[in-house]
């Protein structure tokens, strides 16, 4: 399906809301968030630009956060053994007359969480958070599901040996690259490419994780492009996700912005993957002004 950026955002900020909204109280129950509040949330959103910040790689998405969802963020990496484990928790965000904030604050902190560590969406997938009232004050509680769904095949149960197996996939081709940031950047990019193999079904479990395409061989765009910056994380290199409109498609879409002797480019394994050989190393170390590929900024900003 072929939508704009901002409406895709809306989307998901929507699809958290009915996650986070079901909640212990009567009060809470009736109390449902509109459009308008999240136009709102959106339109006053704080965010760094990339000239207000350092860049840090690992936390690059993190550093663009105010301080409420930095702390919801630092909570899901306390907490990232206990969902491993199987254990639900539940952590305090503050008086239940901000719940509209607090949506769109846990929202957005999860997502950094996910651009900044990709590991991270394999398990979020198996991950509900819900958001319970108790007296005055508003809580997350974040819930191992035991069941798979449809984007994920994976229980909680299976979650931990499916963690490692990915790490050591993972490991295992960071080590074999050598050479310059430049090369160990394009060996990455060509093991994808001969490698994983499109989800044209849009259907298969995993494919929009990392999981899918380093494990089952199989991926869409988002798993093309957190497969790129886990490995590339591993082998000390400067790449982040971004995502936003690719503009010959017309539809919205997920790549990565890699640095090279201090210049950022775009790299797209996912084109490359699904375009003819002959065209494939058109799609690496692309200039970021390519007319192209159009940045999604309603939630971040991006190096220039």
């Amino acid at each position: 399906m072929k939508i704009k950026p901002t409406s895709r955002l809306k989307a998901l900020i929507l699809v958290l809301i009915l996650l986070l909204s079901n909640t212990s109280t009567a009060t809470a129950s009736n109390d449902t968030a509109s459009n308008d509040t999240i136009s709102n949330a959106i339109a006053n959103a704080t965010t760094l630009s990339t000239e207000q910040q350092e860049i840090d790689i690992h936390h690059y998405y993190y550093n663009q956060l105010n301080e409420l969802e930095k702390t919801v963020y630092d909570t899901f990496t306390k907490f990232k053994a206990k969902i491993l484990s199987n254990q639900k928790f539940t952590f305090r965000l503050g008086p239940i007359t901000k719940k509209e904030t607090y949506v769109y604050s846990v929202s957005r902190a999860r997502q950094a969480f996910i651009l900044d560590d990709p590991e991270a969406l394999i398990w979020f997938q198996n991950v509900e958070l819900s958001l319970h009232l108790k007296d005055s004050d508003a809580y997350v509680l974040v819930q191992p599901q035991d069941s798979t769904n449809r984007y994920s095949d994976l229980s909680s149960k299976e979650l931990p040996n499916a963690i490692k197996t990915f790490e050591e996939k993972a490991s295992q081709i960071a080590k074999t690259l050598h050479g310059t940031d430049r090369e160990k950047l394009y060996q990455i990019y060509s093991w994808l490419l001969e490698n994983v193999t499109y989800d044209f079904t849009f259907e298969l479990p995993n494919t929009r994780s990392a999981y899918g395409a380093l494990i089952n061989g199989k991926s869409v765009c988002s798993g093309f492009a957190y497969a790129y910056k886990y490995i590339a994380d591993l082998a000390g290199l400067e790449v982040l996700y971004v995502t936003g409109i690719l503009n010959s498609a017309s539809e919205y879409h997920a790549w990565n912005m890699a640095k090279v002797d201090g210049k950022w480019y775009f790299i797209d394994a996912t084109s490359g993957a699904t375009n003819l050989r002959i065209f494939r190393g058109c799609y690496f170390l692309m200039s970021t002004s390519s007319r192209n590929y159009s940045l999604d900024t309603d939630f971040f900003t991006y190096p220039s």
